[in-house]
């Protein structure tokens, strides 16, 4: 017998898709669909759920990702569900009826959320600068990390509003937009956050909950004028090239959704394909901003990243050549590690002297 446990994070069981999904969470959709792969043919998958509504519907919360997917794709697999009165009734075709259940158990575990960091002066100024990137009326995705936490306040000092959300996560940061008016709906693959933030989902009519192979799908996300995408990084090499997997020896994480997203926004009309990432790494020992990247690991690649932030500055890409792209990434790493990005950057001749002397030391 093979189960699959579904979900994502705190949400269902903590990162057990993981173990399924290595790559990008397209193909996984793309996978169930194909019955030639054998290898996704559960004969039972498990979800939790929240209590029956007024409608004898079990909600599925701040998760509906690639949960009915698998059911509409497998429509005689069986599930077992785990009746939570911890998780919210969100709103959107993510629930089941009691027909749909083959099995339940009752639970009272609450739901898993990210660590409270301290919000520091870096995540303030890069919040800041990608305030300046998003206009009005622009549709919004963000990616997980907390060096995101500076964009709510920021987008609300710069009076931005009209926004929609159209992102495969939705955390508190999205949430906080909502609260303030800047966004005025979502539509979100899955929900990852606070208890504050599982609270407000509860019957929240501006959250709905759609599937992953439609919110992170790049043809829709590149034909949705003024598309904005941001996401993170662990390393951006002098082309622009971005590397959000892989560390000095093995890999370290999933890209997600990151490709899809920063794919489509690069190619939407009046769209942007931001990454956002702090300067340095390993507490201030290494730089973010590099020659080479770890393995040579490309997540994304410098075609479908249009700026890239850190606390510095931004650096657009867009319309340049590559010794103009190495210019103003260099410009915008930790001041530390310019002088030596510098040299080796002239060394390997890309950027020429004279280049180099227009970078801020």
């Amino acid at each position: 017998i093979r189960i699959l446990i579904m979900g994502r994070f705190g949400n269902i069981y903590f990162r057990a898709i993981r173990a399924v999904i290595p790559g990008y969470l397209s193909d996984f959709t793309r996978w169930v669909k194909d019955p030639n792969r054998t290898d996704f043919h559960y004969d039972a998958i498990v979800v939790r759920v929240a209590p029956p509504d007024e409608q004898g519907r079990y909600s599925l919360g701040p998760n509906n990702d690639m949960i009915m997917t698998i059911l509409r794709n497998r429509p005689g697999i069986k599930i077992i569900a785990e009746i939570n009165k911890n998780i919210p009734q969100t709103t959107g075709e993510n629930f089941l009826t009691k027909e749909q259940i083959t099995a339940s158990f009752e639970s009272t575990t609450k739901l898993a959320g990210p660590p409270v960091v301290p919000q520091t002066q870096v995540e303030i100024n890069i919040g800041q600068e990608i305030a300046k990137l998003i206009p009005n009326d622009a549709t919004l995705q963000i990616g997980i990390g907390n060096v995101f936490d500076g964009i709510p306040l920021a987008m609300v000092n710069k009076q931005r509003t009209g926004v929609k959300i159209f992102s495969e996560m939705f955390g508190d940061n999205l949430m906080t937009l909502l609260d303030y008016g800047v966004a005025t709906k979502a539509e979100v693959g899955f929900a990852y956050g606070s208890e504050g933030l599982y609270r407000k989902l509860n019957r929240n009519p501006k959250v709905v909950f759609v599937e992953t192979e439609y919110v992170n799908n790049p043809g829709k996300v590149a034909e949705t004028p003024n598309f904005h995408a941001v996401n993170t990084a662990l390393q951006v090499n002098l082309r622009g090239d971005v590397n959000a997997t892989h560390g000095p020896k093995d890999r370290i994480s999933s890209p997600g959704g990151q490709v899809e997203f920063m794919s489509g926004a690069s190619r939407s009309f009046g769209g942007k394909a931001i990454i956002a990432i702090r300067s340095t790494a390993k507490e201030g020992t290494l730089s973010t901003i590099t020659l080479d990247l770890y393995g040579g690991s490309v997540t994304t690649p410098h075609e479908s990243v249009t700026h890239v932030v850190t606390e510095y500055g931004t650096a657009t890409l867009v319309g340049k050549t590559e010794a103009q792209r190495a210019v103003a990434l260099i410009s915008i790493a930790h001041p530390k590690f310019r002088e030596e990005l510098i040299a080796k950057a002239v060394e390997r001749s890309i950027i020429t002297t004279e280049q180099a002397a227009t970078i801020l030391r």
